[in-house]
């Protein structure tokens, strides 16, 4: 049902689309909020003229401090073992991570075909041993921290500018540079 409302409204500039909940990375909403131009919906590709707007604070999961006090209540049962399936990957690191300082538990974010062999005293993880999964693991790793590292460098430079105004043409200059290059790098990868 909604995918044929979004069929029948995406392609109209009059219209709205708002999104009330949290939208998982590789979703279709989730190319929508992050400005796709263009969609794919029920096998036909629409242009994307609708206002897209987000509503956070409907979501139904918890958030990083519900789940951290979610687990103090769980000390007296002294965890062996945690694994952090919630979120996407650049949540999920900042959860274990907060979960092995804060708790002093072993905390693992598991991978597709991962084992865990669980008996009263242990667990013994085995990551799987393919390696289109081990060099997407890898990657995913790999792209986690480049995340975080943009997202403070993006925080430090918003800062920046809007104590110093007269910084931003020189700010977006050098950034609309980087992007190309970077974009020119991916290009001699086959990746457009």
């Amino acid at each position: 049902r909604v995918l044929h409302h979004l069929k029948h409204n995406l392609w109209r500039p009059e219209s709205t689309i708002l999104f009330v909940g949290y939208q998982a990375e590789g979703s279709l909403g989730r190319r929508l909020l992050d400005g796709a131009k263009k969609v794919k919906v029920l096998g036909e590709e629409i242009s994307v003229k609708a206002r897209i707007v987000n509503m956070d604070g409907f979501s139904a999961h918890a958030d990083y401090s519900q789940m951290e006090e979610w687990l103090q209540h769980l000390t007296m049962y002294n965890a062996k073992q945690v694994f952090v399936v919630h979120g996407e990957a650049t949540a999920s690191k900042a959860v274990k991570e907060m979960i092995e300082e804060e708790f002093g538990w072993n905390a693992y974010i598991p991978f597709y075909a991962d084992r865990a062999i669980m008996s009263k005293t242990a667990c013994e993880i085995k990551a799987a041993n393919i390696p289109q999964v081990s060099v997407q693991k890898d990657m995913e790793e790999f792209f986690v921290d480049i995340d975080a590292d943009y997202r403070q460098l993006r925080r430090r430079i918003i800062n920046l500018v809007v104590k110093n105004p007269e910084l931003m043409p020189a700010a977006m200059n050098t950034i609309q540079k980087g992007w190309r290059y970077v974009k020119r790098l991916f290009k001699d990868f086959g990746i457009s």
